[in-house]
């Protein structure tokens, strides 16, 4: 018999009693502690219960984000939280961190602890009005952004991450295809105009959509998921939550409620309203990196919805008819 080849490890499900040992051993809760896997995705998240307490715990995949950006993440939730904002916040480690390393068999992942945000989805039962007042909430967070001391920078490199990930893409899709050439040059031109842009930016959650803000029943808004953050265009952000809406073919009146929202607190100026075509459009080439850059480690598949190729291509060529790219 010819001996059995040793398959490399892309993405594992690392145990979930193994990792609610490693949390009693790192962080101050009481125990004993039970843990199970919610849901494997992009990230993988877990149900931490602590007694009667209730816990998110996520596992970074290996190589999602550097160690530096987590703290990043860390401090940056900490900073909205002290002004007022509702958030599902990282608990810290005996040590001072926000996360823990443990080692899986692909390598170094980082583990968190977040308390547990109430509720359910926007995406399952907000109201314009939830989804307007999710806009003026996120434009006062833009406004108080000045004020945030980062650890060290950390920049949401659109063109950078798209380079990256474009030869994936193209493998994905063929880039001889009529898929490909479209991606290639949209990518190429976006990526010039986006370096060359000179508009209002500063630190962004980075994925604010309705899977990603919680409404509780006393009708707060809990924003969680913050593992894309950084420094980044305020108006740009705001298209990732009428990219998913369009995506998904629902929830334009809360796409409308949410820009409105937003312009009570922060109107646009000229040149933000002109590049709004256009950021959706690089929304569209974002995802679509990213969901061929970790196909191998999830698929296409991802909390909420599943990534179809032909779908984008349905979605994308109106906003980037619109902002000039065809």
């Amino acid at each position: 018999m010819s001996a059995v080849p040793q398959i490399p490890i892309t993405h594992s499900i690392l145990r979930a009693d193994a990792l609610a040992d490693v949390v009693s051993r790192t962080y101050d809760l009481k125990g004993p502690l039970h843990a199970e896997l919610l849901a494997r995705g992009v990230n993988d998240v877990y149900l931490l219960r602590g007694g009667d307490t209730r816990y998110a715990m996520r596992v970074l995949r290996r190589g999602f984000r550097s160690a530096e950006e987590v703290r990043y993440e860390t401090a940056l939730i900490g900073f909205y939280a002290g002004q007022g904002i509702d958030v599902s916040a990282p608990l810290i480690t005996r040590d001072g961190e926000g996360f823990a390393a443990v080692q899986a068999p692909e390598g170094e992942r980082f583990l968190s602890v977040f308390t547990w945000a109430d509720g359910a989805p926007m995406a399952r039962r907000a109201t314009a009005a939830d989804a307007a007042r999710l806009g003026a909430t996120v434009a006062r967070m833009h406004l108080m952004a000045e004020d945030f001391a980062p650890p060290h920078a950390v920049d949401v490199d659109s063109p950078a991450f798209m380079a990256r990930r474009l030869p994936a893409l193209m493998t994905m899709v063929g880039a001889d295809s009529e898929q490909g050439r479209l991606y290639a040059d949209l990518i190429d031109k976006a990526s010039q105009r986006l370096r060359a842009l000179d508009l209002p930016r500063g630190p962004c959650h980075g994925d604010i959509h309705t899977h990603n803000v919680f409404l509780a029943d006393d009708g707060r808004l809990i924003f969680l998921d913050w593992d894309n953050c950084g420094a980044d265009f305020f108006a740009k952000e705001l298209l990732h939550f009428v990219w998913r809406n369009d995506y998904l073919s629902r929830g334009a009146d809360l796409s409308a409620a949410f820009l409105t929202g937003y312009e009570t607190v922060r109107p646009f100026s000229d040149e933000e309203r002109e590049q709004l075509p256009f950021f959706l459009t690089v929304r569209h080439l974002f995802i679509l990196c990213g969901m061929a850059g970790m196909s191998g480690a999830v698929g296409r598949s991802a909390i909420g919805y599943t990534h179809e190729p032909s779908r984008f291509m349905d979605l994308i060529k109106g906003p980037a008819r619109q902002a000039g790219l065809l």
